[in-house]
């Protein structure tokens, strides 16, 4: 899942050149997961944190290339959260957008550089 903006190098970046967002993720409901970004440290919310996935939610019940929230178990968060029928606190993660460019692999056939993006959901498996 994940959805890329730019040459087709863009999707083979390292999560480094990437910011962060893994070049491909693939979850399913109870997969462990770990936050590789501060959402809301404050919160409770920070990088490296491993939790499971409680569910996930595509648009217009057809799954996309990158659902529109991921729903985690974070029984630790200190902010609204959505109580499951188990008593489970259940946190909506949404997808971010990072940009970057790579002068090395992302030329025009001019030799300008190009931005390339991704949007990304900001954990990996775990």
């Amino acid at each position: 899942m994940a959805v890329h903006t730019g040459e087709n190098e863009a999707k083979k970046a390292s999560s480094d050149v990437a910011k962060g967002l893994e070049p491909q993720l693939l979850l399913a409901k109870r997969a462990r997961v770990m936050l590789t970004a501060n959402l809301w440290t404050k919160g409770g919310l920070v990088n490296g944190l491993i939790r499971i996935v409680h569910d996930i939610l595509f648009k217009n019940q057809s799954p996309p290339s990158l659902p529109a929230a991921v729903f985690v178990k974070f029984n630790a968060y200190e902010g609204p959260t959505i109580i499951s029928t188990e008593g489970d606190h259940i946190v909506p993660i949404v997808s971010i957008k990072r940009s970057w460019e790579d002068f090395n692999i992302l030329k025009t056939a001019a030799g300008q550089e190009r931005k390339a993006e991704e949007e990304q959901l900001t954990f990996r498996i775990a």
